[in-house]
């Protein structure tokens, strides 16, 4: 099995929206989701129901939910879901949200902080949850372009498990090379070596081999380790996105 990491550089982002019909919103769906704070609820309604979901993060973090159970349509188990909160479900255009009702935060205005942003990047890119978090540009959302399959693709196209970082996501951060990249990749681990500006890297427990890699790293489509068991240091000053891909990916990286 053959586990990556990916590194370009470069910017390549564009705008998403996602939209649902009539038909969609009047569609009843089995929910089963406890009281709990409203991120969690939401991510799990989404789930239930299939659909992607725009919410503030930050203050859905802060607020619990009522208990949802039984079947109803999109709005209606949203409007159940959410009533007695700050938070309201809303209809733009066909598009499916969530919005804050507290005066104090700005009625209908979504904010979000790094994780909230990082949160949206990853979650994107999920086959199993249609989530996404708004930004502060009025409910725009990014999408975020990966070269997972050697061509620059939505990471809601690409057809397996990845994560990726956004170059915007990693500056907010502070993130100043790789290990501290790592520290928010589930399952990924930089070990620092003697030797000066050599690393290694694991995924999910599996490690850089010697004589045959099972973990890769490339740089703008560069293998700086075919046959050794180290990587050198990476500073991301000037990289756009980090793409951590799961295996088995021999077919294209080799």
């Amino acid at each position: 099995m053959l586990l990556e990491i990916v590194i370009t550089t470069g910017l390549a982002l564009a705008c998403l929206q996602v939209q649902a019909t009539p038909q969609d919103l009047e569609q009843q769906v089995e929910f089963d989701i406890p009281r709990q704070t409203a991120d969690r609820s939401l991510i799990e309604f989404a789930a239930q129901a299939s659909v992607t979901l725009v919410f503030p993060f930050d203050e859905a973090a802060e607020v619990t939910t009522n208990r949802l159970k039984g079947r109803y349509t999109l709005t209606e188990g949203l409007t159940r879901l959410l009533e007695g909160t700050s938070l309201a479900s809303s209809i733009d255009d066909g598009e499916l949200s969530v919005v804050s009702t507290n005066k104090e935060r700005g009625q209908g205005k979504m904010k979000t902080s790094f994780f909230g942003r990082l949160l949206s990047a990853l979650a994107v890119g999920s086959a199993t949850t249609g989530v996404a978090v708004a930004q502060d540009n009025g409910g725009t959302l990014e999408e975020v372009i990966v070269t997972a399959q050697k061509r620059e693709q939505s990471v809601m196209e690409v057809p397996f498990s990845m994560q990726a970082l956004t170059g915007d996501a990693l500056s907010r951060a502070n993130i100043r090379d790789l290990q501290q990249v790592m520290e928010l990749v589930p399952g990924a681990i930089q070990t620092n070596e003697n030797s000066l500006g050599r690393r290694q890297y694991s995924i999910r427990g599996v490690d850089q081999g010697f004589s045959d890699p099972t973990v890769s790293y490339y740089v703008d489509d560069a293998a700086y380790f075919p046959g050794e068991d180290f990587a050198p240091i990476a500073r991301i000053f000037d990289i756009s996105r980090v793409e951590v891909l799961r295996g088995p990916q021999s077919t294209l990286w080799g």
